[in-house]
């Protein structure tokens, strides 16, 4: 019963940002059902905050979506949501991105900082770089600001996302991080020399994107685009199985890609030598 609850809040939230991306959203009428269904639908949303601190938030945003724009609606959506403590409920605000405004940046955290492992060529002598601030404004402003959107079971989750939210120009317009089209990055170069860039919106594909590779990665981000994978590590006598997605063979050839679906086991070697199949 809990995992229909969250399934149907799932799909609540889904539509909420997705149904209507193609006409002019009602937001007064997608609050009112979102105030009226969640609490409804959702098997026990209310453990870190009460239900009137939720409905008083949502009339706030209600009243002021008029003014603002539709991405601005759903960050507020999903800063109030988030702040409820359910990392399985939330605003698909995504379907609102507009590619034509995204930096061409990977990042990555390492220890010691986020770094820029990807970005295409006209901004390759960045590659490598340490990330210290987007237009004057410290790194440290910036990752407190974005964590709201993010429910904060731990620190790796909040790491996991920061990274895929700072390319998005429109949320950093919404935290008032960047104004016109002016975008310039503090940076401290593999010297530890600190040095400013001016970067565009643009795309970044498989094909025009350049990398740097460092010494050292989490094996969790090296496979990012495979659902699983597994293999042998001789040196260290451990048997690795990494676990991106909740999915299958069978749901991906039902509903996605055939020829991916081949990438979705066990390679049958290993299966053979650890386990009883």
């Amino acid at each position: 019963m809990r995992n229909l609850s969250l399934l149907i809040i799932g799909l609540l939230m889904y539509l909420l940002c997705n149904a209507q991306t193609l006409k002019q959203i009602d937001w007064v009428a997608d609050i009112d059902f979102l105030a009226n269904e969640l609490p409804q639908k959702h098997y026990d949303f209310f453990t870190v905050k009460d239900k009137k601190e939720f409905l008083v938030g949502l009339d706030k945003i209600k009243l002021s979506s008029t003014k603002l724009t539709d991405i601005e609606v759903a960050i507020k959506l999903q800063q109030l949501i988030a702040g409820f403590g359910d990392s399985h409920t939330g605003v698909n605000y995504g379907q609102l991105i507009d590619k034509n405004k995204i930096l061409p940046l990977h990042l990555y955290w390492f220890s010691d900082g986020l770094y820029i492992l990807h970005t295409t060529q006209e901004n390759i002598e960045i590659l490598g770089h340490q990330l210290l601030s987007v237009n004057g404004i410290p790194l440290k402003t910036i990752t407190d600001s974005l964590s709201t959107l993010t429910t904060k079971d731990n620190q790796a989750i909040i790491k996991n996302s920061i990274p895929k939210l700072i390319p998005l120009v429109q949320v950093l317009e919404c935290f008032g991080f960047i104004k016109g089209q002016e975008i310039e990055l503090g940076l401290k170069d593999l010297n530890g020399i600190e040095k400013t860039h001016v970067l565009k919106p643009a795309e970044m594909t498989r094909q025009n994107r350049k990398m740097y590779k460092p010494d050292s990665l989490a094996l969790c981000y090296r496979n990012e685009r495979a659902f699983f994978i597994d293999y042998y590590q001789v040196i260290d006598n451990v048997y690795y199985l990494q676990y991106n997605r909740c999915w299958s063979k069978e749901l991906e050839i039902q509903y996605g890609n055939a020829q991916n679906a081949e990438k979705c086991h066990l390679s049958k070697s290993l299966k053979k030598r650890y386990f009883k199949l």
